[in-house]
């Protein structure tokens, strides 16, 4: 899976991570998609990378998504330098949630990669893969749009899993393989 590079230096991570977490069992694991009606801003190659993939992609929407390019993304990309190409643009709402998000709330894009053989985030947006954390100015950081909405997107002063540990997957996404030595490391210097 080619991916794009969003972490070309050194990044910091918000000590949240570490001082608020999941209790129970609760994890960002027990998702249900409310995160992606919003849409999500992508950055430039991961735009054209899914408009090179349309075909492919409207076989595997359902009755309330639509098949019409021209309403997937808003009509202007904007500067954003959180993004590999310093731009970004956002997916579009359709049928009140985000244009790629099928009837049953998962994501078609990661649909499409799974049963064309490829992998689950080959086309998935690098937001969409993080969240519930975002990478902002070199920091990762937690994302609290939905908290106290979501028990999965609810980090908690009392708990017995932190943010960095219930966000395995996300974490090594961001930071790669060797990121269990990394949050150890961040950990340690709190």
């Amino acid at each position: 899976m080619s991916r794009i590079n969003f972490v070309e230096n050194e990044l910091t991570i918000d000590p949240f991570l570490f001082s608020h977490g999941y209790k129970n069992g609760d994890s960002p694991l027990q998702c249900d998609g409310k995160c992606c009606s919003y849409g999500v801003y992508v950055d430039v190659e991961e735009h054209k990378k899914i408009l090179a993939n349309t075909d492919s992609i409207k076989k595997y929407f359902d009755e309330t998504q639509t098949t019409d390019v021209s309403k997937w993304f808003e009509q202007e990309f904007i500067e954003d330098k959180d993004f590999p190409s310093g731009k970004c643009i956002g997916t579009e709402v359709f049928n009140d949630k985000c244009v790629f998000l099928n009837k049953s709330g998962k994501c078609t894009l990661q649909q499409m990669s799974i049963a064309e053989g490829k992998h689950p985030w080959d086309l998935k947006p690098y937001y969409c893969i993080t969240y519930p954390l975002a990478v902002i100015d070199k920091k990762i950081e937690w994302d609290d749009m939905l908290d106290g909405e979501r028990p999965c997107c609810t980090a908690r002063e009392n708990f017995n899993t932190s943010c960095a540990q219930a966000c395995g997957l996300e974490m090594n996404f961001i930071l790669g393989k060797n990121h269990e030595n990394v949050l150890t490391t961040k950990h340690n210097e709190l």
